[in-house]
């Protein structure tokens, strides 16, 4: 082994030297074996958080709706059993679906049913499966989702409707994309927060939450995912499947969202057919852009569906 000696003015000389043998390289890879199973061991219990999340008891609905509805159960088109309120309106040709976020439920689409019900139009909200009171299955993020929409406007169509509008958020948001080369007699549409692939909006949660880029967290957390969710984030793509629109769109998202990022709405919204709109909310961040601006948003979501209502009429 190579001895190096170095001297200092003054000083005198030092000899130290670098040794690496068989027990440092046993240590180095038993270190690095370590940080691998902690990766993975966090990865496994992750992956239950993010395709089962916590469910939280459902609030009473009529401290944010004041009009009659009524508690709802229907399947969706693979059979998964979905909890809803169905809220009625006299006269109504046209039935509202609303989609809530992942982790979230009905319930945060209350004060959106209590406008659009206000406005004359039939409103149907609903737990996407696997959230609120509906039955318990993986989170999927749009993907088997879209199932749900199917079998909510199949649930409108039992009960006489034939024209829809949908409004979605964030995962809701995505859902509606993902749904819309099967969406013929919806009349137009609303997309508030969605990400454009799976992949991008992976990275972006990854960066927000834990300052990391998604391929970096995602080593073990993204293969656990699509084996315990059955999906493939490759496959999970609402900027291609949102070139099928057959209806008025509607994009929205915050100035200051740091999930689904602007450039990131912007990129869904180059992929959507005309006739389209694009609003940036200013200063909002990620999720409930109604409470973030609820004047400017009834100003524009009520003209933009009065305009695809005409459209729809010509």
């Amino acid at each position: 082994m190579r001895r190096f000696e170095f001297a200092g003015p003054g000083s005198a000389k030092v000899r130290p030297y670098l040794k690496l043998g068989p027990r440092w390289l046993l240590r180095s890879l038993g270190f690095f074996f370590l940080v691998i199973a902690a990766d993975a061991g966090l990865s496994a219990y992750l992956t239950g958080y993010y395709i089962f999340p916590t469910r939280r008891a459902l609030g009473d609905p009529t401290r944010d709706l004041h009009f009659r509805y009524e508690a709802v159960s229907f399947p969706a088109t693979d059979g998964t059993k979905l909890e809803g309120w169905f809220v009625p309106s006299p006269d109504a040709k046209t039935a509202v679906v609303l989609l809530h976020g992942a982790d979230h439920d009905r319930s945060s689409m209350l004060a959106r049913a209590q406008l659009l019900r206000t406005h004359g139009y039939a409103v149907l909200l609903y737990d996407a499966r696997g959230q609120g009171a509906s039955e318990r299955r993986p989170v999927t993020w749009g993907w088997f989702e879209s199932r749900d929409l199917l079998g909510a406007l199949d649930f409108l169509r039992s009960r006489g409707f034939h024209n829809f509008g949908c409004i979605g958020s964030s995962q809701g948001a995505a859902t509606i994309a993902l749904a819309a080369p099967l969406l013929k007699e919806v009349r137009w549409a609303v997309l508030e927060c969605s990400y454009s692939t799976m992949r991008q909006g992976f990275d972006r949660q990854s960066q927000a939450i834990f300052n990391l880029p998604g391929w970096l967290s995602g080593v073990f957390l993204v293969p656990f995912i699509e084996w315990r969710a059955g999906i493939s984030f490759d496959a999970v793509n609402p900027r291609e499947a949102a070139e099928h629109f057959a209806c008025p769109v509607l994009v929205m998202n915050g100035a200051n969202d740091r999930r689904v990022l602007p450039e990131d709405a912007r990129d869904l919204f180059s992929h959507i057919p005309e006739p389209k709109t694009f609003w940036l909310v200013p200063h909002a961040g990620h999720g409930n852009l109604y409470k973030d601006a609820s004047v400017e948003y009834e100003r524009h979501l009520l003209a933009f569906i009065s305009s695809s209502e005409n459209q729809s009429s010509m």
